[in-house]
């Protein structure tokens, strides 16, 4: 048996290696993907048609009128439009609970949505629906991965693959089990992504290149010592079987978070600990088992290998993060098809969530530097325990002035951002002079502290906008993040939002057109505790350009790993090398413990002891900082836009700056160290 499936395999991998029949297999796959893409395109853009036409025949829809749509509605229940139509007649009786007491439908989109889902094929997801044209851009997706199986040797073990996961994924849909049907169909064909990723890379780097040799060296050993496949199955092939995870019974948006989070933060953080391992492993045991003895006697010089070393690591790198990228964003597609809670929760998915959006603060206006220099020098001139601290010189003038002036600035700036119970404060938001000739829409974010802040209450506050606009009010979450939408008509023609928040509350109950009451208690915020959020561009090229500033975090680590390993030993290199990695992570909340660092107390040890380790600690901040600023996916999972400044300063920073200085000193060491040299082991 074990020679007949050898035979087929061998005469299978023969057809794989003709040109011939790799060009015709090439070309019958590619009419028939495109036709049924094509077919599918019509399919969903006749259904996305008929949805618009639907929404806009339920919004006529009156119990009241009594007119056609609603007598068909209620008696048939269904709706016809361009000579289909739409529901069943089991659906009839439901649809009276759809009408509200004004005699309309509330719920305009949902009740379209339930109508089209009656016609739309088992076979078509819900996403092509809303979009047609992805409809296309899947199949040119599936005719490039499968025109790239074909002509890298691969499309039988892919076929293979693909139907036996098929199978599976097939049998658990059709036991309603969807989300293991997704995670059965998703972690082959995530892997074998992998797979034929680094196969294009090692055709890629077979050149008769002594650089890329090297390069080609690690990948293939990472490969058949199963490195890089058991980190590849954690950093990627979990990530279909986290949408299983997520709580279907939470808001849309926080589903769409979680996943994002989840996702992206699991791929690089095991990337970069294989990354880590992998580089410091693949030089030290090298020089350990005297390997690269026999490769320094070859015409290539010590720079050129460890710069082959890194090569390999990133390419490695770039797969992971790849192949990670695609499949953490079909699985966000599988997601986005979801039922949402409610409108608010399906347009903060698609407004604030999956876009990129930049923020605007209020402008606070500073205190007057005459009002301030005459408080800094009262308070100095009649508190007795500063005059005590400048006599004995405990205290230089010039350190008091400082930090009085810094207090009264900052208590000065607090009370902007205090609203007392019935008052009204206005914050002015400038430079939007774009924004209002956008598309996108506006959102103003706050995240407000009242009495309590008791997050099982809700505290009453009015918004105040200038022109036609008018004023909302609304019921806020003490310290949590809330997001009111803003009309972009609230800007003026010189790009300026003014904005009045009063403490109050509104009771429609009250006499013959209600009215206002004040708020309970004193609202606060943070500096950062209100911001205006506008839309700038899409989710697609803001992952993108995420993924691009940690694939330059990642570069990094590989020339670190590289060049520690050469003049350490594996033990060593990889505590310096996981050291450096964890004391970057954490640099931003390194700079706030320094801050808020401090020995109260009059005696000379412990204060020099504090300035010792507040020294060492603030150049290693200082020298880690940009590592710990560079966070791209926390930014992504808030809809923040990544800036192409941001890679770009990433890029130069860690990716070019840091790896150059880390390889100098890593080749000038390696240079000098002796390798012929016996080590204790071996014979």
């Amino acid at each position: 048996m074990s020679r007949l499936f050898s035979r087929i395999y061998a005469r299978l991998d023969g057809f794989q290696r003709s040109r011939t029949w790799c060009a015709a297999l090439s070309a019958l796959i590619t009419i028939a993907v495109m036709s049924i893409g094509i077919a599918a395109s019509r399919t969903a853009s006749t259904l996305h048609h008929d949805g618009e036409l639907l929404v806009d025949a339920l919004a006529q829809a009156s119990v009241i009128e009594k007119n056609a749509v609603t007598n068909e509605l209620l008696e048939q229940g269904t709706v016809t439009v361009s000579g289909r139509a739409y529901g069943s007649a089991e659906l009839a009786p439901q649809w009276k609970a759809a009408f509200a007491e004004s005699g309309r439908i509330e719920r305009v989109t949902e009740v379209a949505a339930m109508l089209l889902s009656t016609r739309i094929p088992a076979w078509l997801p819900g996403l092509f629906i809303d979009d047609p044209q992805a409809t296309i851009w899947a199949s040119v997706g599936v005719v490039v991965f499968l025109n790239l199986l074909i002509w890298s040797g691969l499309f039988f073990q892919g076929l293979v693959t693909i139907l036996l996961a098929g199978v599976a994924g097939g049998f658990a849909w059709y036991a309603g089990e969807r989300n293991l049907s997704i995670a059965l169909l998703g972690v082959p064909l995530a892997m074998l992504a992998f797979f034929l990723a680094i196969r294009i890379v090692l055709v890629a780097f077979d050149r008769r290149i002594g650089m890329l040799a090297v390069a080609s060296t690690v990948i293939r050993e990472a490969m058949s010592q199963r490195i890089a496949i058991a980190f590849a199955f954690v950093a990627i092939g979990v990530i279909p079987i986290l949408p299983m995870t997520l709580d279907e019974t939470a808001p849309l948006r926080y589903q769409v978070q979680t996943f994002l989070s989840t996702s992206l933060g699991v791929s690089f953080g095991v990337t970069a600990v294989m990354t880590l391992l992998l580089g410091c492993a693949t030089v030290a045991f090298e020089i350990r088992d005297r390997q690269a003895w026999m490769t320094m006697v070859k015409p290539i010089s010590r720079g050129r290998w460890l710069l082959g070393k890194c090569l390999g690591i990133f390419a490695i790198d770039a797969v992971f993060l790849l192949v990670a990228t695609l499949a953490a964003y079909a699985c966000l597609l599988e997601i986005r098809t979801r039922p949402a809670q409610d409108i608010f929760d399906a347009v903060a998915v698609s407004e604030e969530v999956l876009v990129a959006r930049v923020g605007t603060f209020p402008e606070y206006e500073p205190m007057a530097s005459d009002r301030l220099r005459e408080m800094v020098e009262k308070a100095i001139a009649t508190d007795p325990a500063i005059r005590e601290d400048l006599d004995n010189n405990i205290r230089r003038e010039i350190d008091v002035k400082r930090d009085l002036a810094r207090q009264y600035q900052g208590e000065w700036l607090k009370q902007q951002r205090s609203i007392a119970p019935g008052a009204i404060l206005e914050y002015t938001f400038t430079g939007l002079g774009s924004v209002s000739r956008t598309t996108g829409a506006l959102a103003l974010r706050y995240k407000f502290y009242s009495g309590t802040s008791d997050a099982h209450e809700t505290y009453p506050v009015v918004f105040i906008f200038d022109g036609e606009v008018g004023w909302t009010d609304s019921k806020f979450i003490a310290a949590q993040t809330n997001v009111l939408p803003v009309p972009a008509k609230a800007i003026t023609a010189d790009g300026t939002l003014k904005l009045r928040i009063q403490n109050a509350g509104f009771d429609p109950d009250v006499g013959e057109s209600g009215a206002f009451f004040d708020g309970g208690s004193t609202i606060m915020f943070d500096a950062d505790g209100l911001e205006l959020m506008h839309q700038v561009g899409g989710f697609e090229s803001n992952l993108l350009r995420a993924q691009l500033v940690n694939l330059c975090k990642l570069a990094f680590l590989a020339v670190l790993a590289v060049c520690a390993a050469s003049i350490l030993s594996f033990p060593v290199a990889a505590l310096v090398c996981f050291s450096i990695f964890a004391s970057g992570s954490i640099a931003p909340f390194l700079a706030v413990s320094i801050a808020e660092y401090n020995i109260r107390t009059e005696d000379w040890a412990p204060n020099a002891f504090e300035a010792v380790i507040r020294t060492i600690s603030t150049i290693v901040e200082f020298m880690l900082r940009p590592f710990g600023q560079a966070v791209s996916t926390a930014s992504l999972v808030e809809g923040r836009l990544v800036s192409w400044g941001s890679v770009a300063r990433a890029f130069a920073l860690i990716g070019v700056g840091w790896s150059l200085l880390a390889f100098i000193a890593g080749l000038a060491a390696f240079r000098r160290k002796e390798l012929a040299i016996y080590s204790g082991q071996g014979g």
